[in-house]
This record gives C-alpha cells, sequence and structure tokens, in this order.
C-alpha cells in the first residue's frame, strides 16, 4: 500500500467540525488518523492502519486514544448527526428511505477481542468467529448516510435485556424517527421479513418494501401455490418496464394472501 501523506478530501472537508470535542491536538490527530485508515486501509487493525501513515508514532498511543482517553464520543456522534441534516435539508422524505441489514465482520484472529462470538455465515455456509452489527441506512438524492448500528449477541450467549436482531431493527427505526431525519418508508431483505416488524412499521405510520423468501405460499381460489409458481403461471396482470436512475426493470403488481408472512 503506497504510504499516507494526507487526509482525502471527504475526512479534510468535515473533520474540523469535531475539533471542539477534544482536550489537545495530539487527540484530534488520532481521530482523523483513525476515520482515514477505515477508508482507505485493507487492513482494519489499529497497528497497520497507524503504520500506514509517512511519519508515524508508536501504534501504543492511538491504542491508548481510542481504549483509554476520555473524548466525548456522544459529541461526536451529536455533531455527525447535524452534518447529515444539514447536508439533507429541504429533501422531502417521500424522497428517502431506511434501509436496515446486518454485516459480519470476520475476526477469526482476534478471539479476545470484545464482543466476539460465534456467528453463521450465509455466503460460506460455516461458523466463523467475529461481530455482527445490525445497521440503519438512510438513502437520500444528496447521498446515503450511516444513522446508527447496535451489536448483536447470538442466542446461546443472551443474558439479561438480550435483544434479537427484529427487536434491534425496531429500536434503529425509533432512533431515526428521534433525531428528526426524514423518510417514509423502510426498505429490508427476506431475513427480516416477518409479522413483528411489519405490524410494528404500520403503529409507527411507516410504509415498507422487503424482499419474498421464494419458498413462500400465496393462497389462490383456495389452493396455496408457493410464490415463484404463481408468478410464473398463474399471475394475471401486466408486465410493465419502468427506467430507475438510468437502469430498466421489468415488474409485475399483484395482490395475493400470503399463508406466512416470515
Amino acid at each position: 500500500m503506497v504510504p499516507i501523506v494526507d487526509y482525502p478530501p471527504v475526512v479534510q472537508r468535515y473533520v474540523p467540525h469535531f475539533r471542539p470535542h477534544f482536550a489537545n491536538e495530539p487527540q484530534f490527530k488520532h481521530f482523523a488518523e483513525y476515520l482515514t485508515g477505515l477508508i482507505v486501509c485493507w487492513k482494519f487493525s489499529v497497528a497497520f492502519m497507524n503504520s500506514q501513515f509517512v511519519g508515524h508514532r508508536d501504534p501504543s498511543t492511538k491504542t491508548r486514544f481510542l481504549t483509554e482517553v476520555d473524548w466525548p464520543e456522544e459529541k461526536v456522534e451529536k455533531t455527525r448527526i447535524e452534518l447529515i441534516r444539514k447536508r439533507i435539508q429541504g429533501i422531502s422524505p417521500h424522497k428517502c428511505r431506511l434501509a436496515i441489514d446486518d454485516v459480519l465482520i470476520h475476526h477469526d484472529r482476534s478471539k479476545a477481542m470484545e464482543g466476539v462470538s460465534k456467528h453463521y455465515d450465509h455466503c460460506t455456509g460455516t461458523y466463523v468467529t467475529g461481530h455482527v452489527l445490525v445497521n440503519a441506512h438512510l438513502i437520500t438524492p444528496m447521498g446515503h448516510f450511516p444513522v446508527a448500528f447496535d451489536l448483536y449477541v447470538p442466542a446461546q450467549e443472551e443474558g439479561e435485556g438480550h435483544q434479537t436482531k427484529i427487536e434491534m431493527a425496531q429500536a434503529l427505526i425509533r432512533r431515526a424517527k428521534a433525531l428528526g431525519l426524514p423518510f417514509e418508508t423502510v426498505v429490508f431483505d427476506s431475513w427480516y421479513l416477518c409479522e413483528d416488524l411489519a405490524q410494528f412499521l404500520e403503529a409507527e405510520k411507516l410504509s415498507w418494501v422487503s424482499a419474498l423468501k421464494s419458498n413462500r405460499i400465496v393462497l389462490v381460489n383456495n389452493r396455496r401455490v408457493d410464490i415463484t409458481t404463481f408468478l410464473n403461471t398463474e399471475a394475471n396482470g401486466t408486465w410493465r418496464t419502468a427506467e430507475v436512475d438510468g437502469k430498466s426493470f421489468t415488474y409485475l403488481t399483484a395482490i395475493v394472501r400470503l399463508s406466512k408472512l416470515g
């Protein structure tokens, strides 16, 4: 990797807003370098990111900043949200979406890291060591912005106050609304599609869009048919084509009754 000699433009543009939250210039520099490392480095250990900067100091100083120094994370987060609000000011909620999803971050060689657990990786069909973060992401015409996330703990390690991913998704949606972010629709994949989340969103007066698993059963004229068969052989209606952001999509609108949502 080419050594880092300066902060990327996005960091240069926004990091000055966070300067008042740090007690001195070395702390602020650690903050800016860590942000830069998360953006441009292919490996995310503190030691590796620190080593990529020209004239870098001992990595222990950055580790102490992240784990021991008392800097106001809440004020940093508040400033970040204020910058998002300013960026999207005036955008209609009708044009924005809140996306809910989770991400598995592998930490196979960092079993001592706080919060690391065994998780099932659907891509490989195996269990791996790492973190699962359930996150909310705001999609707007002005850009895409991370809103919030929370660390998921597997059921076998649950304790008092344990939350499922569905409960965490609901909490993230409530938080996005409490922050005053503009959105009327929540989108998520088929894993999150279930009665609990759908009923929650309807109670919150929010629309939602999801994907349906291919083995879901629909009721057609008192017959049970899987959704794939229904679309291929029995769906009535006219297929249409629409262009969205320069891409063509062919679609069919149909109203069906599901035997089970998910």
